[in-house]
């Protein structure tokens, strides 16, 4: 099975959201990386029907049956219970069936009788994703899926991908979430598109190995003259200015999400619906500027690295 995007291109007005980009998704869980604005949402609907490209095509296999979430949970009906919500979708489950579907999503004895309009965002989300597991799709496309969940919710939803059989296609700006699920990392960059095979961990590595290598190639042969040799060390320390500042950055902003988790645990918390969206909007946002800082951090480390070796 596979699905083939085939020369995309997407303008809006004179800018390329999507810019002649081609990718073969086969067995595996990728993820989408690339900074907002990048296309990757566009893409995403371009392959669900929901946008038509300019140019390129999308080739699916005969078997190949998709099914996408997205931040909105624009497919659950308000007036719905939870159960009501699954029963409706699958009306060939029996109660005990979909008890248990929902049980994986930690939804149990009562709560499974809660109306959709009164849950949390977080709440709402995995009721989605819980219907999206039950689609019996062999390739999902999955948008932030761990937006507004908090921890124990995360966990379930990564059991529960982790045990699913089919290709994921996962944009996400979580990168733990990322490192624990994905087998191919794909990234859209003013650069051009990369494709690397392996953990997000391992794509971290070899970037930095990538860029260390095209440093080094650039490297001049002969040695450095005395304005040269400044011009060196003041980089340098410029450098190692902005390494330590982006060490307070990533200390305080762990310090942030240990805080806001804590309080996403707090059972008092629990019903406060309102609350718990505020602080998982928050989480969310904490988690985007964590990973932006550790991703420069890297950079900027890998960069400090091959100026001590000149």
């Amino acid at each position: 099975m596979k699905l083939e995007i085939i020369n995309i291109t997407k303008k809006y007005g004179d800018k390329k959201a999507v810019d002649n980009l081609s990718l073969t998704l086969t067995n595996g869980v990728y993820a989408l990386l690339g900074a907002n604005g990048s296309g990757k949402t566009t893409l995403f609907n371009i392959i669900m029907g929901r946008l038509t490209p300019d140019s390129g095509k999308i080739k699916t296999g005969p078997r190949v049956k998709t099914a996408y979430y997205d931040q909105t949970q624009s497919t659950l009906n308000l007036t719905n219970t939870i159960f009501d919500e699954i029963s409706d979708t699958y009306p060939a489950m029996d109660n005990t069936a979909i008890r248990s579907a929902l049980a994986v999503f930690l939804f149990k004895g009562e709560d499974v009788f809660k109306e959709i309009s009164t849950l949390s965002g977080g709440e709402r989300a995995r009721v989605s994703l819980c219907k999206l597991m039950l689609s019996k799709a062999n390739f999902l496309f999955l948008d932030e899926p761990t937006n507004h969940l908090d921890i124990p919710s995360k966990e379930a939803l990564e059991n529960a991908l982790l045990s699913y059989n089919g290709t994921l296609f996962i944009i996400s700006h979580d990168r733990y979430f990322i490192n624990k699920l994905a087998t191919k990392i794909y990234e859209i960059s003013k650069e051009g598109e990369k494709c690397v095979n392996g953990s997000y961990d391992y794509y971290l590595s070899f970037t930095k190995r990538q860029a260390a290598q095209n440093i080094q190639e650039t490297k001049p042969v002969k040695g450095l003259d005395f304005k040269q040799q400044k011009e060196l060390e003041s980089a340098k320390r410029k450098l190692r200015t902005k390494i330590s500042k982006l060490e307070e950055t990533i200390s305080e902003k762990e310090m942030e999400k240990e805080s806001i988790e804590k309080q996403l645990s707090m059972p008092e918390n629990a019903s406060d619906f309102t609350l718990l969206s505020e602080l998982t909007s928050k989480l969310e946002e904490i988690d985007i500027k964590l990973m932006e800082a550790m991703e420069e951090w890297e950079m900027t480390q890998n960069e400090l690295e091959e100026k001590e070796k000149l």
